[in-house]
């Protein structure tokens, strides 16, 4: 038994349905590349984020990767785009 179908009833082969909810670009939720700074810059002179220190330099989007308080920050966020 599987557990997607078209409406969700609950039942054990019926309970999730999927379905496209757009995109968000990181762009959108912090600023990578303006007018006058490139994307190759931002490369050179950013890190998005450290996975030894947890956290990034010049981007705090990431910062506390799994810290439920900072993880639901970026879900209001994205929700909200």
């Amino acid at each position: 038994p599987g557990g997607f179908c078209e409406k969700v009833s609950g039942e054990r082969d019926c309970t999730y349905k999927v379905e496209d909810a757009g995109s968000v670009y990181l762009d959108e939720l912090y600023q990578t590349v303006t007018k006058y700074y490139t994307w190759d810059q931002f490369c050179k002179s950013q890190i998005e984020y450290n996975n030894k220190t947890d956290y990034g330099i010049g981007v705090e989007w990431w910062d506390g990767i799994y810290s439920p308080a900072k993880c639901r920050d970026r879900y209001n966020k994205v929700i909200a785009k």
